[in-house]
């Protein structure tokens, strides 16, 4: 009895909500719906499909930008070192020829002193050697 009730008080509902339409209107309806609903489904599949694709692409291009890069770094890492041994050969370079230089005013610099000793020794063994010079 109760479920007799329960099913009274349903088709009331339902007939309230179909506004007392016809049978065939509301299994048209429904139709139309089943029809909207399988085709925003299939539209759904469709664009599932489209952005599965679309990062397979993103993923093969990401890929490619990474080998990419990783060549770039490498070069540049090997420019990089290619310069700094450049720049220290240049700055041995330099450093050598400071060297000789410095070499070269330290046996200028022995040279004078060995003359600056030679002119006073012969200053002091022979004070009147300035006279016996001039012509």
């Amino acid at each position: 009895m109760e479920a007799r009730n329960t099913y009274q008080e349903n088709l009331i509902e339902l007939n309230k909500v179909a506004g007392h339409r016809p049978r065939s209107t509301l299994v048209l309806g429904i139709q139309q719906e089943n029809n909207a609903i399988r085709s925003l489904q299939h539209e759904n599949d469709e664009l599932r499909q489209s952005l599965t694709e679309h990062q397979n692409a993103l993923e093969l291009i990401m890929t490619k930008y990474r080998q990419q890069m990783m060549k770039f770094t490498k070069h540049q890492n090997i420019q990089i070192t290619e310069n700094a041994y450049q720049a220290e050969k240049q700055y041995h370079k330099e450093n050598m020829e400071l060297i000789d230089k410095i070499h070269e005013m330290a046996v200028m610099r022995h040279a004078a002193d060995v003359d600056d000793y030679n002119i006073t020794e012969i200053t002091k063994n022979y004070p009147d050697w300035k006279q016996k010079m001039t012509f």
